[in-house]
């Protein structure tokens, strides 16, 4: 018998299954954060961005559903820099001109 996924209104009623399971041996998966990324913006506020990944010891990257979604490090974050010189042109009024 084949089985279609249904939408989630009809199963309000019964209890979610675990989206992961609790890791006991000694080789647990875990979340790796690469180093921040230059500053979106030269001056201002602007993004930072980093690359999140799940791994395990010894095997490298797997599959983000086997990791803890809610212990996930953020992969972007405001940078704030130096607020932005800002250039206006700035006129003198008009001279007198006199004709010799």
């Amino acid at each position: 018998m084949r089985q279609e996924p249904a939408d989630n209104k009809h199963c309000h009623h019964l209890k979610k299954p675990r989206i992961y399971k609790q890791c006991r041996a000694g080789r647990c998966p875990s979340w790796k954060a690469t180093r921040w990324k230059e500053c979106s913006v030269t001056c201002g506020v602007g993004f930072q961005q980093r690359e999140v990944f799940c791994r395990l010891k010894g095997a490298g990257r797997i599959i983000e559903e086997t990791c803890n979604p809610f212990s996930r490090p953020a992969s972007t974050q405001q940078c704030r820099l130096p607020d932005c010189l800002r250039y206006d042109w700035l006129a003198d009024e008009w001279e007198d001109v006199s004709m010799a």
